[in-house]
């Protein structure tokens, strides 16, 4: 299924991102009804999952699960790409290989094979082609951020691994080499180290009520990201009450909007999310064919559209809250 701008209209592209859909009970009810509403309002060209999509711990059977919590986008027909989370994985004896094949499986799925090679990452890239041609004119790269990972016996969150990184900068060398500069934008579950820098850093636009989950180590992947040129976003989901992005050396960093009512338990519940200010839905992006730059706003069940979300001014050396 190839992905392609139409002529002089920008490609539309939906973050739903937490979705935890867990046993099929009334929160879950609502976040398929919350979902279904922004497909239907916002009538994307493609929707990509970035992770904790099912809470894979409940121990129901993974098949059943993921096409209950799919429901809405393959109803809308629209292409849709799903990334791993931490808790879409924890099925026991189910392999992430099994789960990868059940999501393959489902209609209007863009998912690829692996293309990292990387032990247990399931990485892939996405192209948007241009409305004359098969040139493409953006890349969409959905990386596999894992779970947990060992560090000198301390446990901590995962993130793009080395490895990943390799492959990703030999395939956009290539993509320059054939076809020139094709701007990226970058998803994936867990956030990077650059999510903090980017909030203690610049200006910018949104909201965070709680820290940033990423790994204790920086793995070089924004350093990368830099170097290359072509990823002009990055965007993540894990922590369910930050949906902040900014501006970081060129590259916008930052969150979606969290998508599913059953979150974690107790604190961060339906009541808890209003009380923040925040209503479930998804982040939205422009693109436009030849252009670098595009557009992010956030679309809420309920219709409301968010382009200007509140400004966060980070204190520089000398406290006046300027940017810097």
């Amino acid at each position: 299924m190839n992905l392609r701008f139409q002529k002089n209209k920008p490609f539309k592209l939906v973050q739903f991102t937490d979705v935890h859909y867990a046993d099929g009970g009334e929160a879950d009810a609502r976040t398929l009804r919350a979902m279904r509403s922004v497909l239907q309002n916002e009538r994307p060209d493609l929707v990509v999952l970035t992770g904790d999509t099912v809470n894979g711990e409940k121990g129901r059977e993974p098949k059943e699960l993921i096409t209950q919590a799919l429901a809405p986008v393959i109803e809308a027909q629209v292409p849709w790409a799903f990334l791993f989370g931490n808790h879409d994985t924890q099925w026991g004896q189910t392999t992430k290989e099994d789960i990868y094949e059940v999501i393959r499986e489902q209609p209007y799925c863009v998912n690829k094979p692996r293309e990292s090679g990387v032990e247990d990452r399931y990485d892939f890239a996405l192209s948007i082609l241009k409305a004359d041609g098969d040139d493409p004119a953006w890349d969409v790269y959905c990386f596999d951020s894992g779970r947990t990972v060992n560090i000198h016996a301390h446990e901590c969150w995962s993130g793009i691994h080395p490895d990943q990184t390799e492959w990703y900068v030999k395939r956009s060398n290539r993509r320059r080499f054939c076809y020139g500069h094709v701007p990226a934008l970058a998803f994936m579950h867990i956030p990077l180290p650059e999510h903090l820098d980017v909030w203690d850093r610049s200006v910018c636009r949104g909201v965070k009520y709680e820290g940033v989950g990423a790994i204790d180590v920086n793995t070089g992947f924004f350093y990368a990201a830099i170097r290359q040129g072509d990823i002009k976003g990055i965007f993540a989901g894990h922590d369910h009450v930050n949906d902040y992005t900014g501006d970081l050396y060129g590259v916008q960093v930052g969150y979606g909007r969290i998508s599913g009512y059953n979150t974690y338990p107790g604190w961060h519940n339906v009541e808890t999310l209003k009380d923040y200010g925040l209503d479930v839905g998804a982040r939205v992006f422009l693109l436009n064919e030849g252009e670098s730059g595009f557009t992010t706003y956030i679309a809420e069940q309920d219709g409301t559209v968010i382009y200007e979300q509140p400004v966060h001014r980070p204190a520089n050396i000398f406290g006046t809250g300027e940017p810097r």
